[in-house]
């Protein structure tokens, strides 16, 4: 029943008869009468039930959402079923007890249902039977009664306060969480409110829920169904935020399983042992540096066949540990045995992430670069391993990295597998020509020298002993110089590796534009349109590269540029004119 405050005591209003029976068309005066007459005429006992199944507040409020929509629904189906057969219905089902895994029974049936208002989960049933004490209000005359009524109720307010002290912790820390959500998707934040009456003279914050003595006064039934309905809206979408998570989790792990599966096939391994300027590069830093080398402890960190461990073994190591999570590692246990190496080097097959080592190492090395050096790498996987176990003072080779981009003709490639399909033997045959072979799409092509345009200009360096995993995703300027009159169709992008820490011979692995080709060649990015250029202008402009969340593997990377051009002098300062900018969008992903 709903009531006032008034002079610090509770008045009981008079209401009428407003609390509706759970399986008739009757109506009650209080919630004790409504449940005792469904216990002593229809042999439902609602009390022995909820101590039975020790039903709390939510338990009560999803038993009577749930005797209530299989009344209704039964009724619906065949309207002249007996009280009797409704009773047996409902007692099936709640002996089935699925009700209480179903969230959809915190959702009040009966609009301003009386009854979820006054459940209470220390309530004694008989005692209500006979009249003797309602929700915190005596029925008697006798002082004591009223005393120990008045007991009840400041029990009650405490019991009420605590409830809705953890609904505010649960109500703000989802409303973080959807305004995170909400600002990731790119869409203004929205506050969730608990009261869906808005007051233009209230100055509280919105996102803050209402005290208890606010929440007393306002109505029972509406107060009472809004906290219902932010109760399932906040699980509603802690659960979407769990089920996303572990989604990601997943599609991650699926991921990775597929990389280190294409890991374990033998063709890669042999384009990789055949790639001279990256293999001589590691065996030439080892081999011309062992002083770096000798007696200490080594780490290869996917270490694949095994061979940087050889050749840290022949350099001198004390001890090399090898670690890949592939089934190559199998093979490589066979190579090392086959080489005599085994009382050297130690593999471990497993995640570096997951792998537990007892002691640090004094150096690093590892073939980690993937092609625009960060696609499908393991850049990441090195700096856990560099973060956990590499010692003061150790090494991590390569020790920097450094991107270039450039921009590119594609005249060679355009006459030779573009326009001569314009006229084959005197027929059009223009229709063989695919996106692909048009360079519309990322690539990893070979660029000839007489194709670039420009200089070649340093986008980002990486310091492999200092850089974290979330300077991976970066933003990088660019001005390159036009070297003739020409069209720029692609930009094109290289890297170079170093070894120079506390190295007295430093080597250098370069996959740039005229040098001794690499199995990674250069990344190409196709512009959407041929931009025209003159000799001495500048090409100015930045890249984006951010991992993908769904693979952190892949890249999206968006490249915008423009032209600078010298237009004379102007009081001795040269003065210049910027065409419009220009934006493109590229995705680097894992093919099918």
């Amino acid at each position: 029943a709903a009531g006032r405050e008034a002079g610090g005591e509770w008045v009981e209003e008079d209401t009428g008869d407003n609390v509706a029976c759970l399986f008739t068309s009757k109506k009650f005066a209080t919630s004790a009468s409504a449940l005792s007459y469904a216990k002593s005429d229809l042999g439902f006992d609602f009390g022995a039930i909820r101590r039975e199944m020790g039903l709390d507040f939510y338990g009560c409020i999803k038993l009577v959402n749930f005797i209530r929509s299989t009344v209704k629904q039964r009724l619906a189906a065949e309207a002249g079923t007996s009280v009797d057969a409704l009773v047996k219905e409902v007692a099936k089902g709640v002996a089935e007890k699925k009700f209480l895994t179903e969230d959809e029974y915190l959702k009040p049936v009966l609009q301003d249902d009386a009854l979820l208002f006054d459940l209470d989960d220390g309530e004694n049933e008989e005692e209500e039977a006979k009249g003797t004490k309602q929700r915190g209000v005596s029925t008697g005359s006798k002082p004591d009664e009223a005393a120990s009524a008045l007991r009840q109720l400041a029990l009650e307010n405490k019991s009420l306060k605590e409830q809705l002290k953890t609904m505010q912790k649960s109500v703000e820390q989802m409303s973080a969480t959807f305004r995170t959500f909400m600002l990731e998707a790119g869409a203004a934040p929205r506050k969730i409110e608990l009261d869906e009456d808005d007051d233009d003279d209230d100055d509280d914050d919105d996102d803050e829920m209402p005290d208890a003595e606010v929440i007393s006064e306002k109505k029972g039934a509406a107060t009472a169904k809004v906290l219902v309905k932010k109760i399932e809206e906040t699980e509603e979408t802690k659960n979407l935020k769990e089920k996303k998570q572990q989604l990601q989790r997943g599609e991650q792990q699926t991921f990775d399983a597929d990389y280190f599966k294409g890991y374990s096939e033998r063709g890669i391994h042999e384009e990789m042992l055949k790639d001279r300027v990256r293999t001589e590069a590691y065996r030439d830093m080892m081999y011309r540096n062992k002083d770096r080398f000798a007696g200490k402890v080594v780490l290869d960190v996917g270490c694949g066949t095994g061979i940087l461990c050889m050749f840290a073994a022949k350099a001198g190591a004390k001890r090399v540990i090898g670690i890949d999570a592939s089934d190559m590692l199998d093979k490589a246990r066979e190579i090392v045995k086959a080489n005599g190496l085994q009382d050297v080097i130690t593999l471990i097959k497993g995640r570096v992430e997951e792998v537990k080592l007892s002691h640090k190492v004094d150096v690093i090395v590892s073939e980690w670069m993937g092609y625009f050096l960060l696609f499908e790498s393991m850049l990441p996987t090195v700096l856990g391993a560099r973060d956990k176990w590499l010692a003061e003072g150790g090494s991590v080779y390569p020790d920097k990295a450094v991107m270039y981009i450039a921009g590119c003709d594609n005249a060679t490639h355009r006459r030779e597998h573009i326009e001569y399909w314009s006229d084959v033997y005197g027929f059009d045959m223009k229709c063989m020509v695919s996106d692909t072979d048009r360079y519309l799409t990322t690539s990893v092509r070979s660029v000839e020298p007489q194709s670039l345009v420009t200089t070649t200009a340093p986008l980002i360096e990486f310091d492999c002993l200092s850089v974290e995993t979330k300077d991976l995703d970066f933003e990088a300027p660019f001005t390159m110089q036009v070297l003739r009159e020409d069209a720029i169709e692609r930009f094109a992008v290289h890297f170079d590796t170093l070894f120079t820490h506390k190295l007295s011979s430093a080597v250098t692995l370069t996959t740039g534009v005229g040098c001794p080709d690499t199995h990674w060649l250069q990344t190409i990015f196709p512009l959407a349109k041929p931009l025209r250029v003159r000799k001495g202008e500048l090409i100015k402009g930045n890249i984006t590269a951010k991992r993908r969340k769904d693979n952190e593997r892949e890249y999206d990377v968006r490249i915008s540029y423009w032209v600078e051009a010298a237009v004379g002098a102007t009081a001795g300062k040269e003065q210049t004119a910027t065409t419009k900018k220009m934006c493109q969008d590229f995705s680097l992903r894992v093919a099918d």
